[in-house]
């Protein structure tokens, strides 16, 4: 009896992932980083590159350009769920400033005055981002629509974070199933396996006692032909 073939088939021959955009990335990475210790170093009054008047909206532009980009990126190849979720949180890391570089433009309002300084711009752009909205800070008429687009982005960015926690977790679950299956599969082949075995054996065993019996009737025949 030939035994049942449990094993999974061949895979298809699947060509990895490609990273989202090695050069971008590496770019995204420079310039965040050049962004935030230069408004570290205003913020503390340290030599930096000032980036005032329109410059915050300079900025700002390129923040969503690199979003865009982003998202033109993961639409047009296929894009790991570990690399999207990088540049997805370089991309609000990066909006997270420039918006705070706008807010030290325009101006917020605290305790009814006017303010201008770094570190308030940077706290109102981070609740902005993350649409908390304490009230205790609040834009002035040139920041509301800012203010309004940052927290839109913020809303999308978030939802993409979340989005691609999920699907890593997901995929992690998925790959636990499929070793679970495999093993469970190997398990039925290794049975089936020895139920041939234990088949084989049987049949040995059957002709062993077929043989038996032929040589108990032959000599019991003997035995009748034999005379006293």
């Amino acid at each position: 009896m030939r035994g049942i073939d449990l094993a999974p088939p061949d895979k298809p021959d699947v060509s990895p992932p490609r990273p989202a955009g090695r050069g971008i990335l590496i770019l995204a990475i420079a310039l965040t980083l050049a962004l935030g210790a230069n408004y570290i170093r205003e913020a503390f009054g340290l030599w930096g590159v000032f980036i005032t008047g329109t410059g915050g909206y300079y900025v700002l532009g390129l923040a969503y350009a690199y979003f865009v980009i982003l998202l033109a990126i993961a639409l047009s190849t296929r894009v790991s769920a570990s690399d999207f979720l990088f540049h997805v949180l370089l991309s609000g890391t990066f909006t997270i400033f420039a918006c705070a570089y706008v807010f030290v433009e325009t101006g917020l309002t605290f305790d009814g005055a006017g303010v201008h300084d770094h570190w308030t711009s940077l706290y109102f752009s981070i609740v902005a981002f993350s649409t908390l909205g304490f009230g205790d800070v609040t834009p002035q008429a040139t920041a509301r629509f800012p203010a309004a687009a940052e927290a839109m982005a913020g809303n999308l960015h978030l939802a993409l974070v979340a989005a691609s926690v999920f699907f890593l977790l997901s995929k992690r679950s998925e790959s636990s199933v499929k070793d679970a299956v495999s093993s469970f599969r190997q398990e039925i082949t290794d049975l089936t396996g020895n139920k041939t075995e234990l088949e084989e054996a049987i049949g040995a065993l059957e002709q062993q006692r077929e043989a038996l019996e032929k040589e108990i009737e032959n000599n019991k025949k003997e035995a009748e032909g034999d005379p006293l």
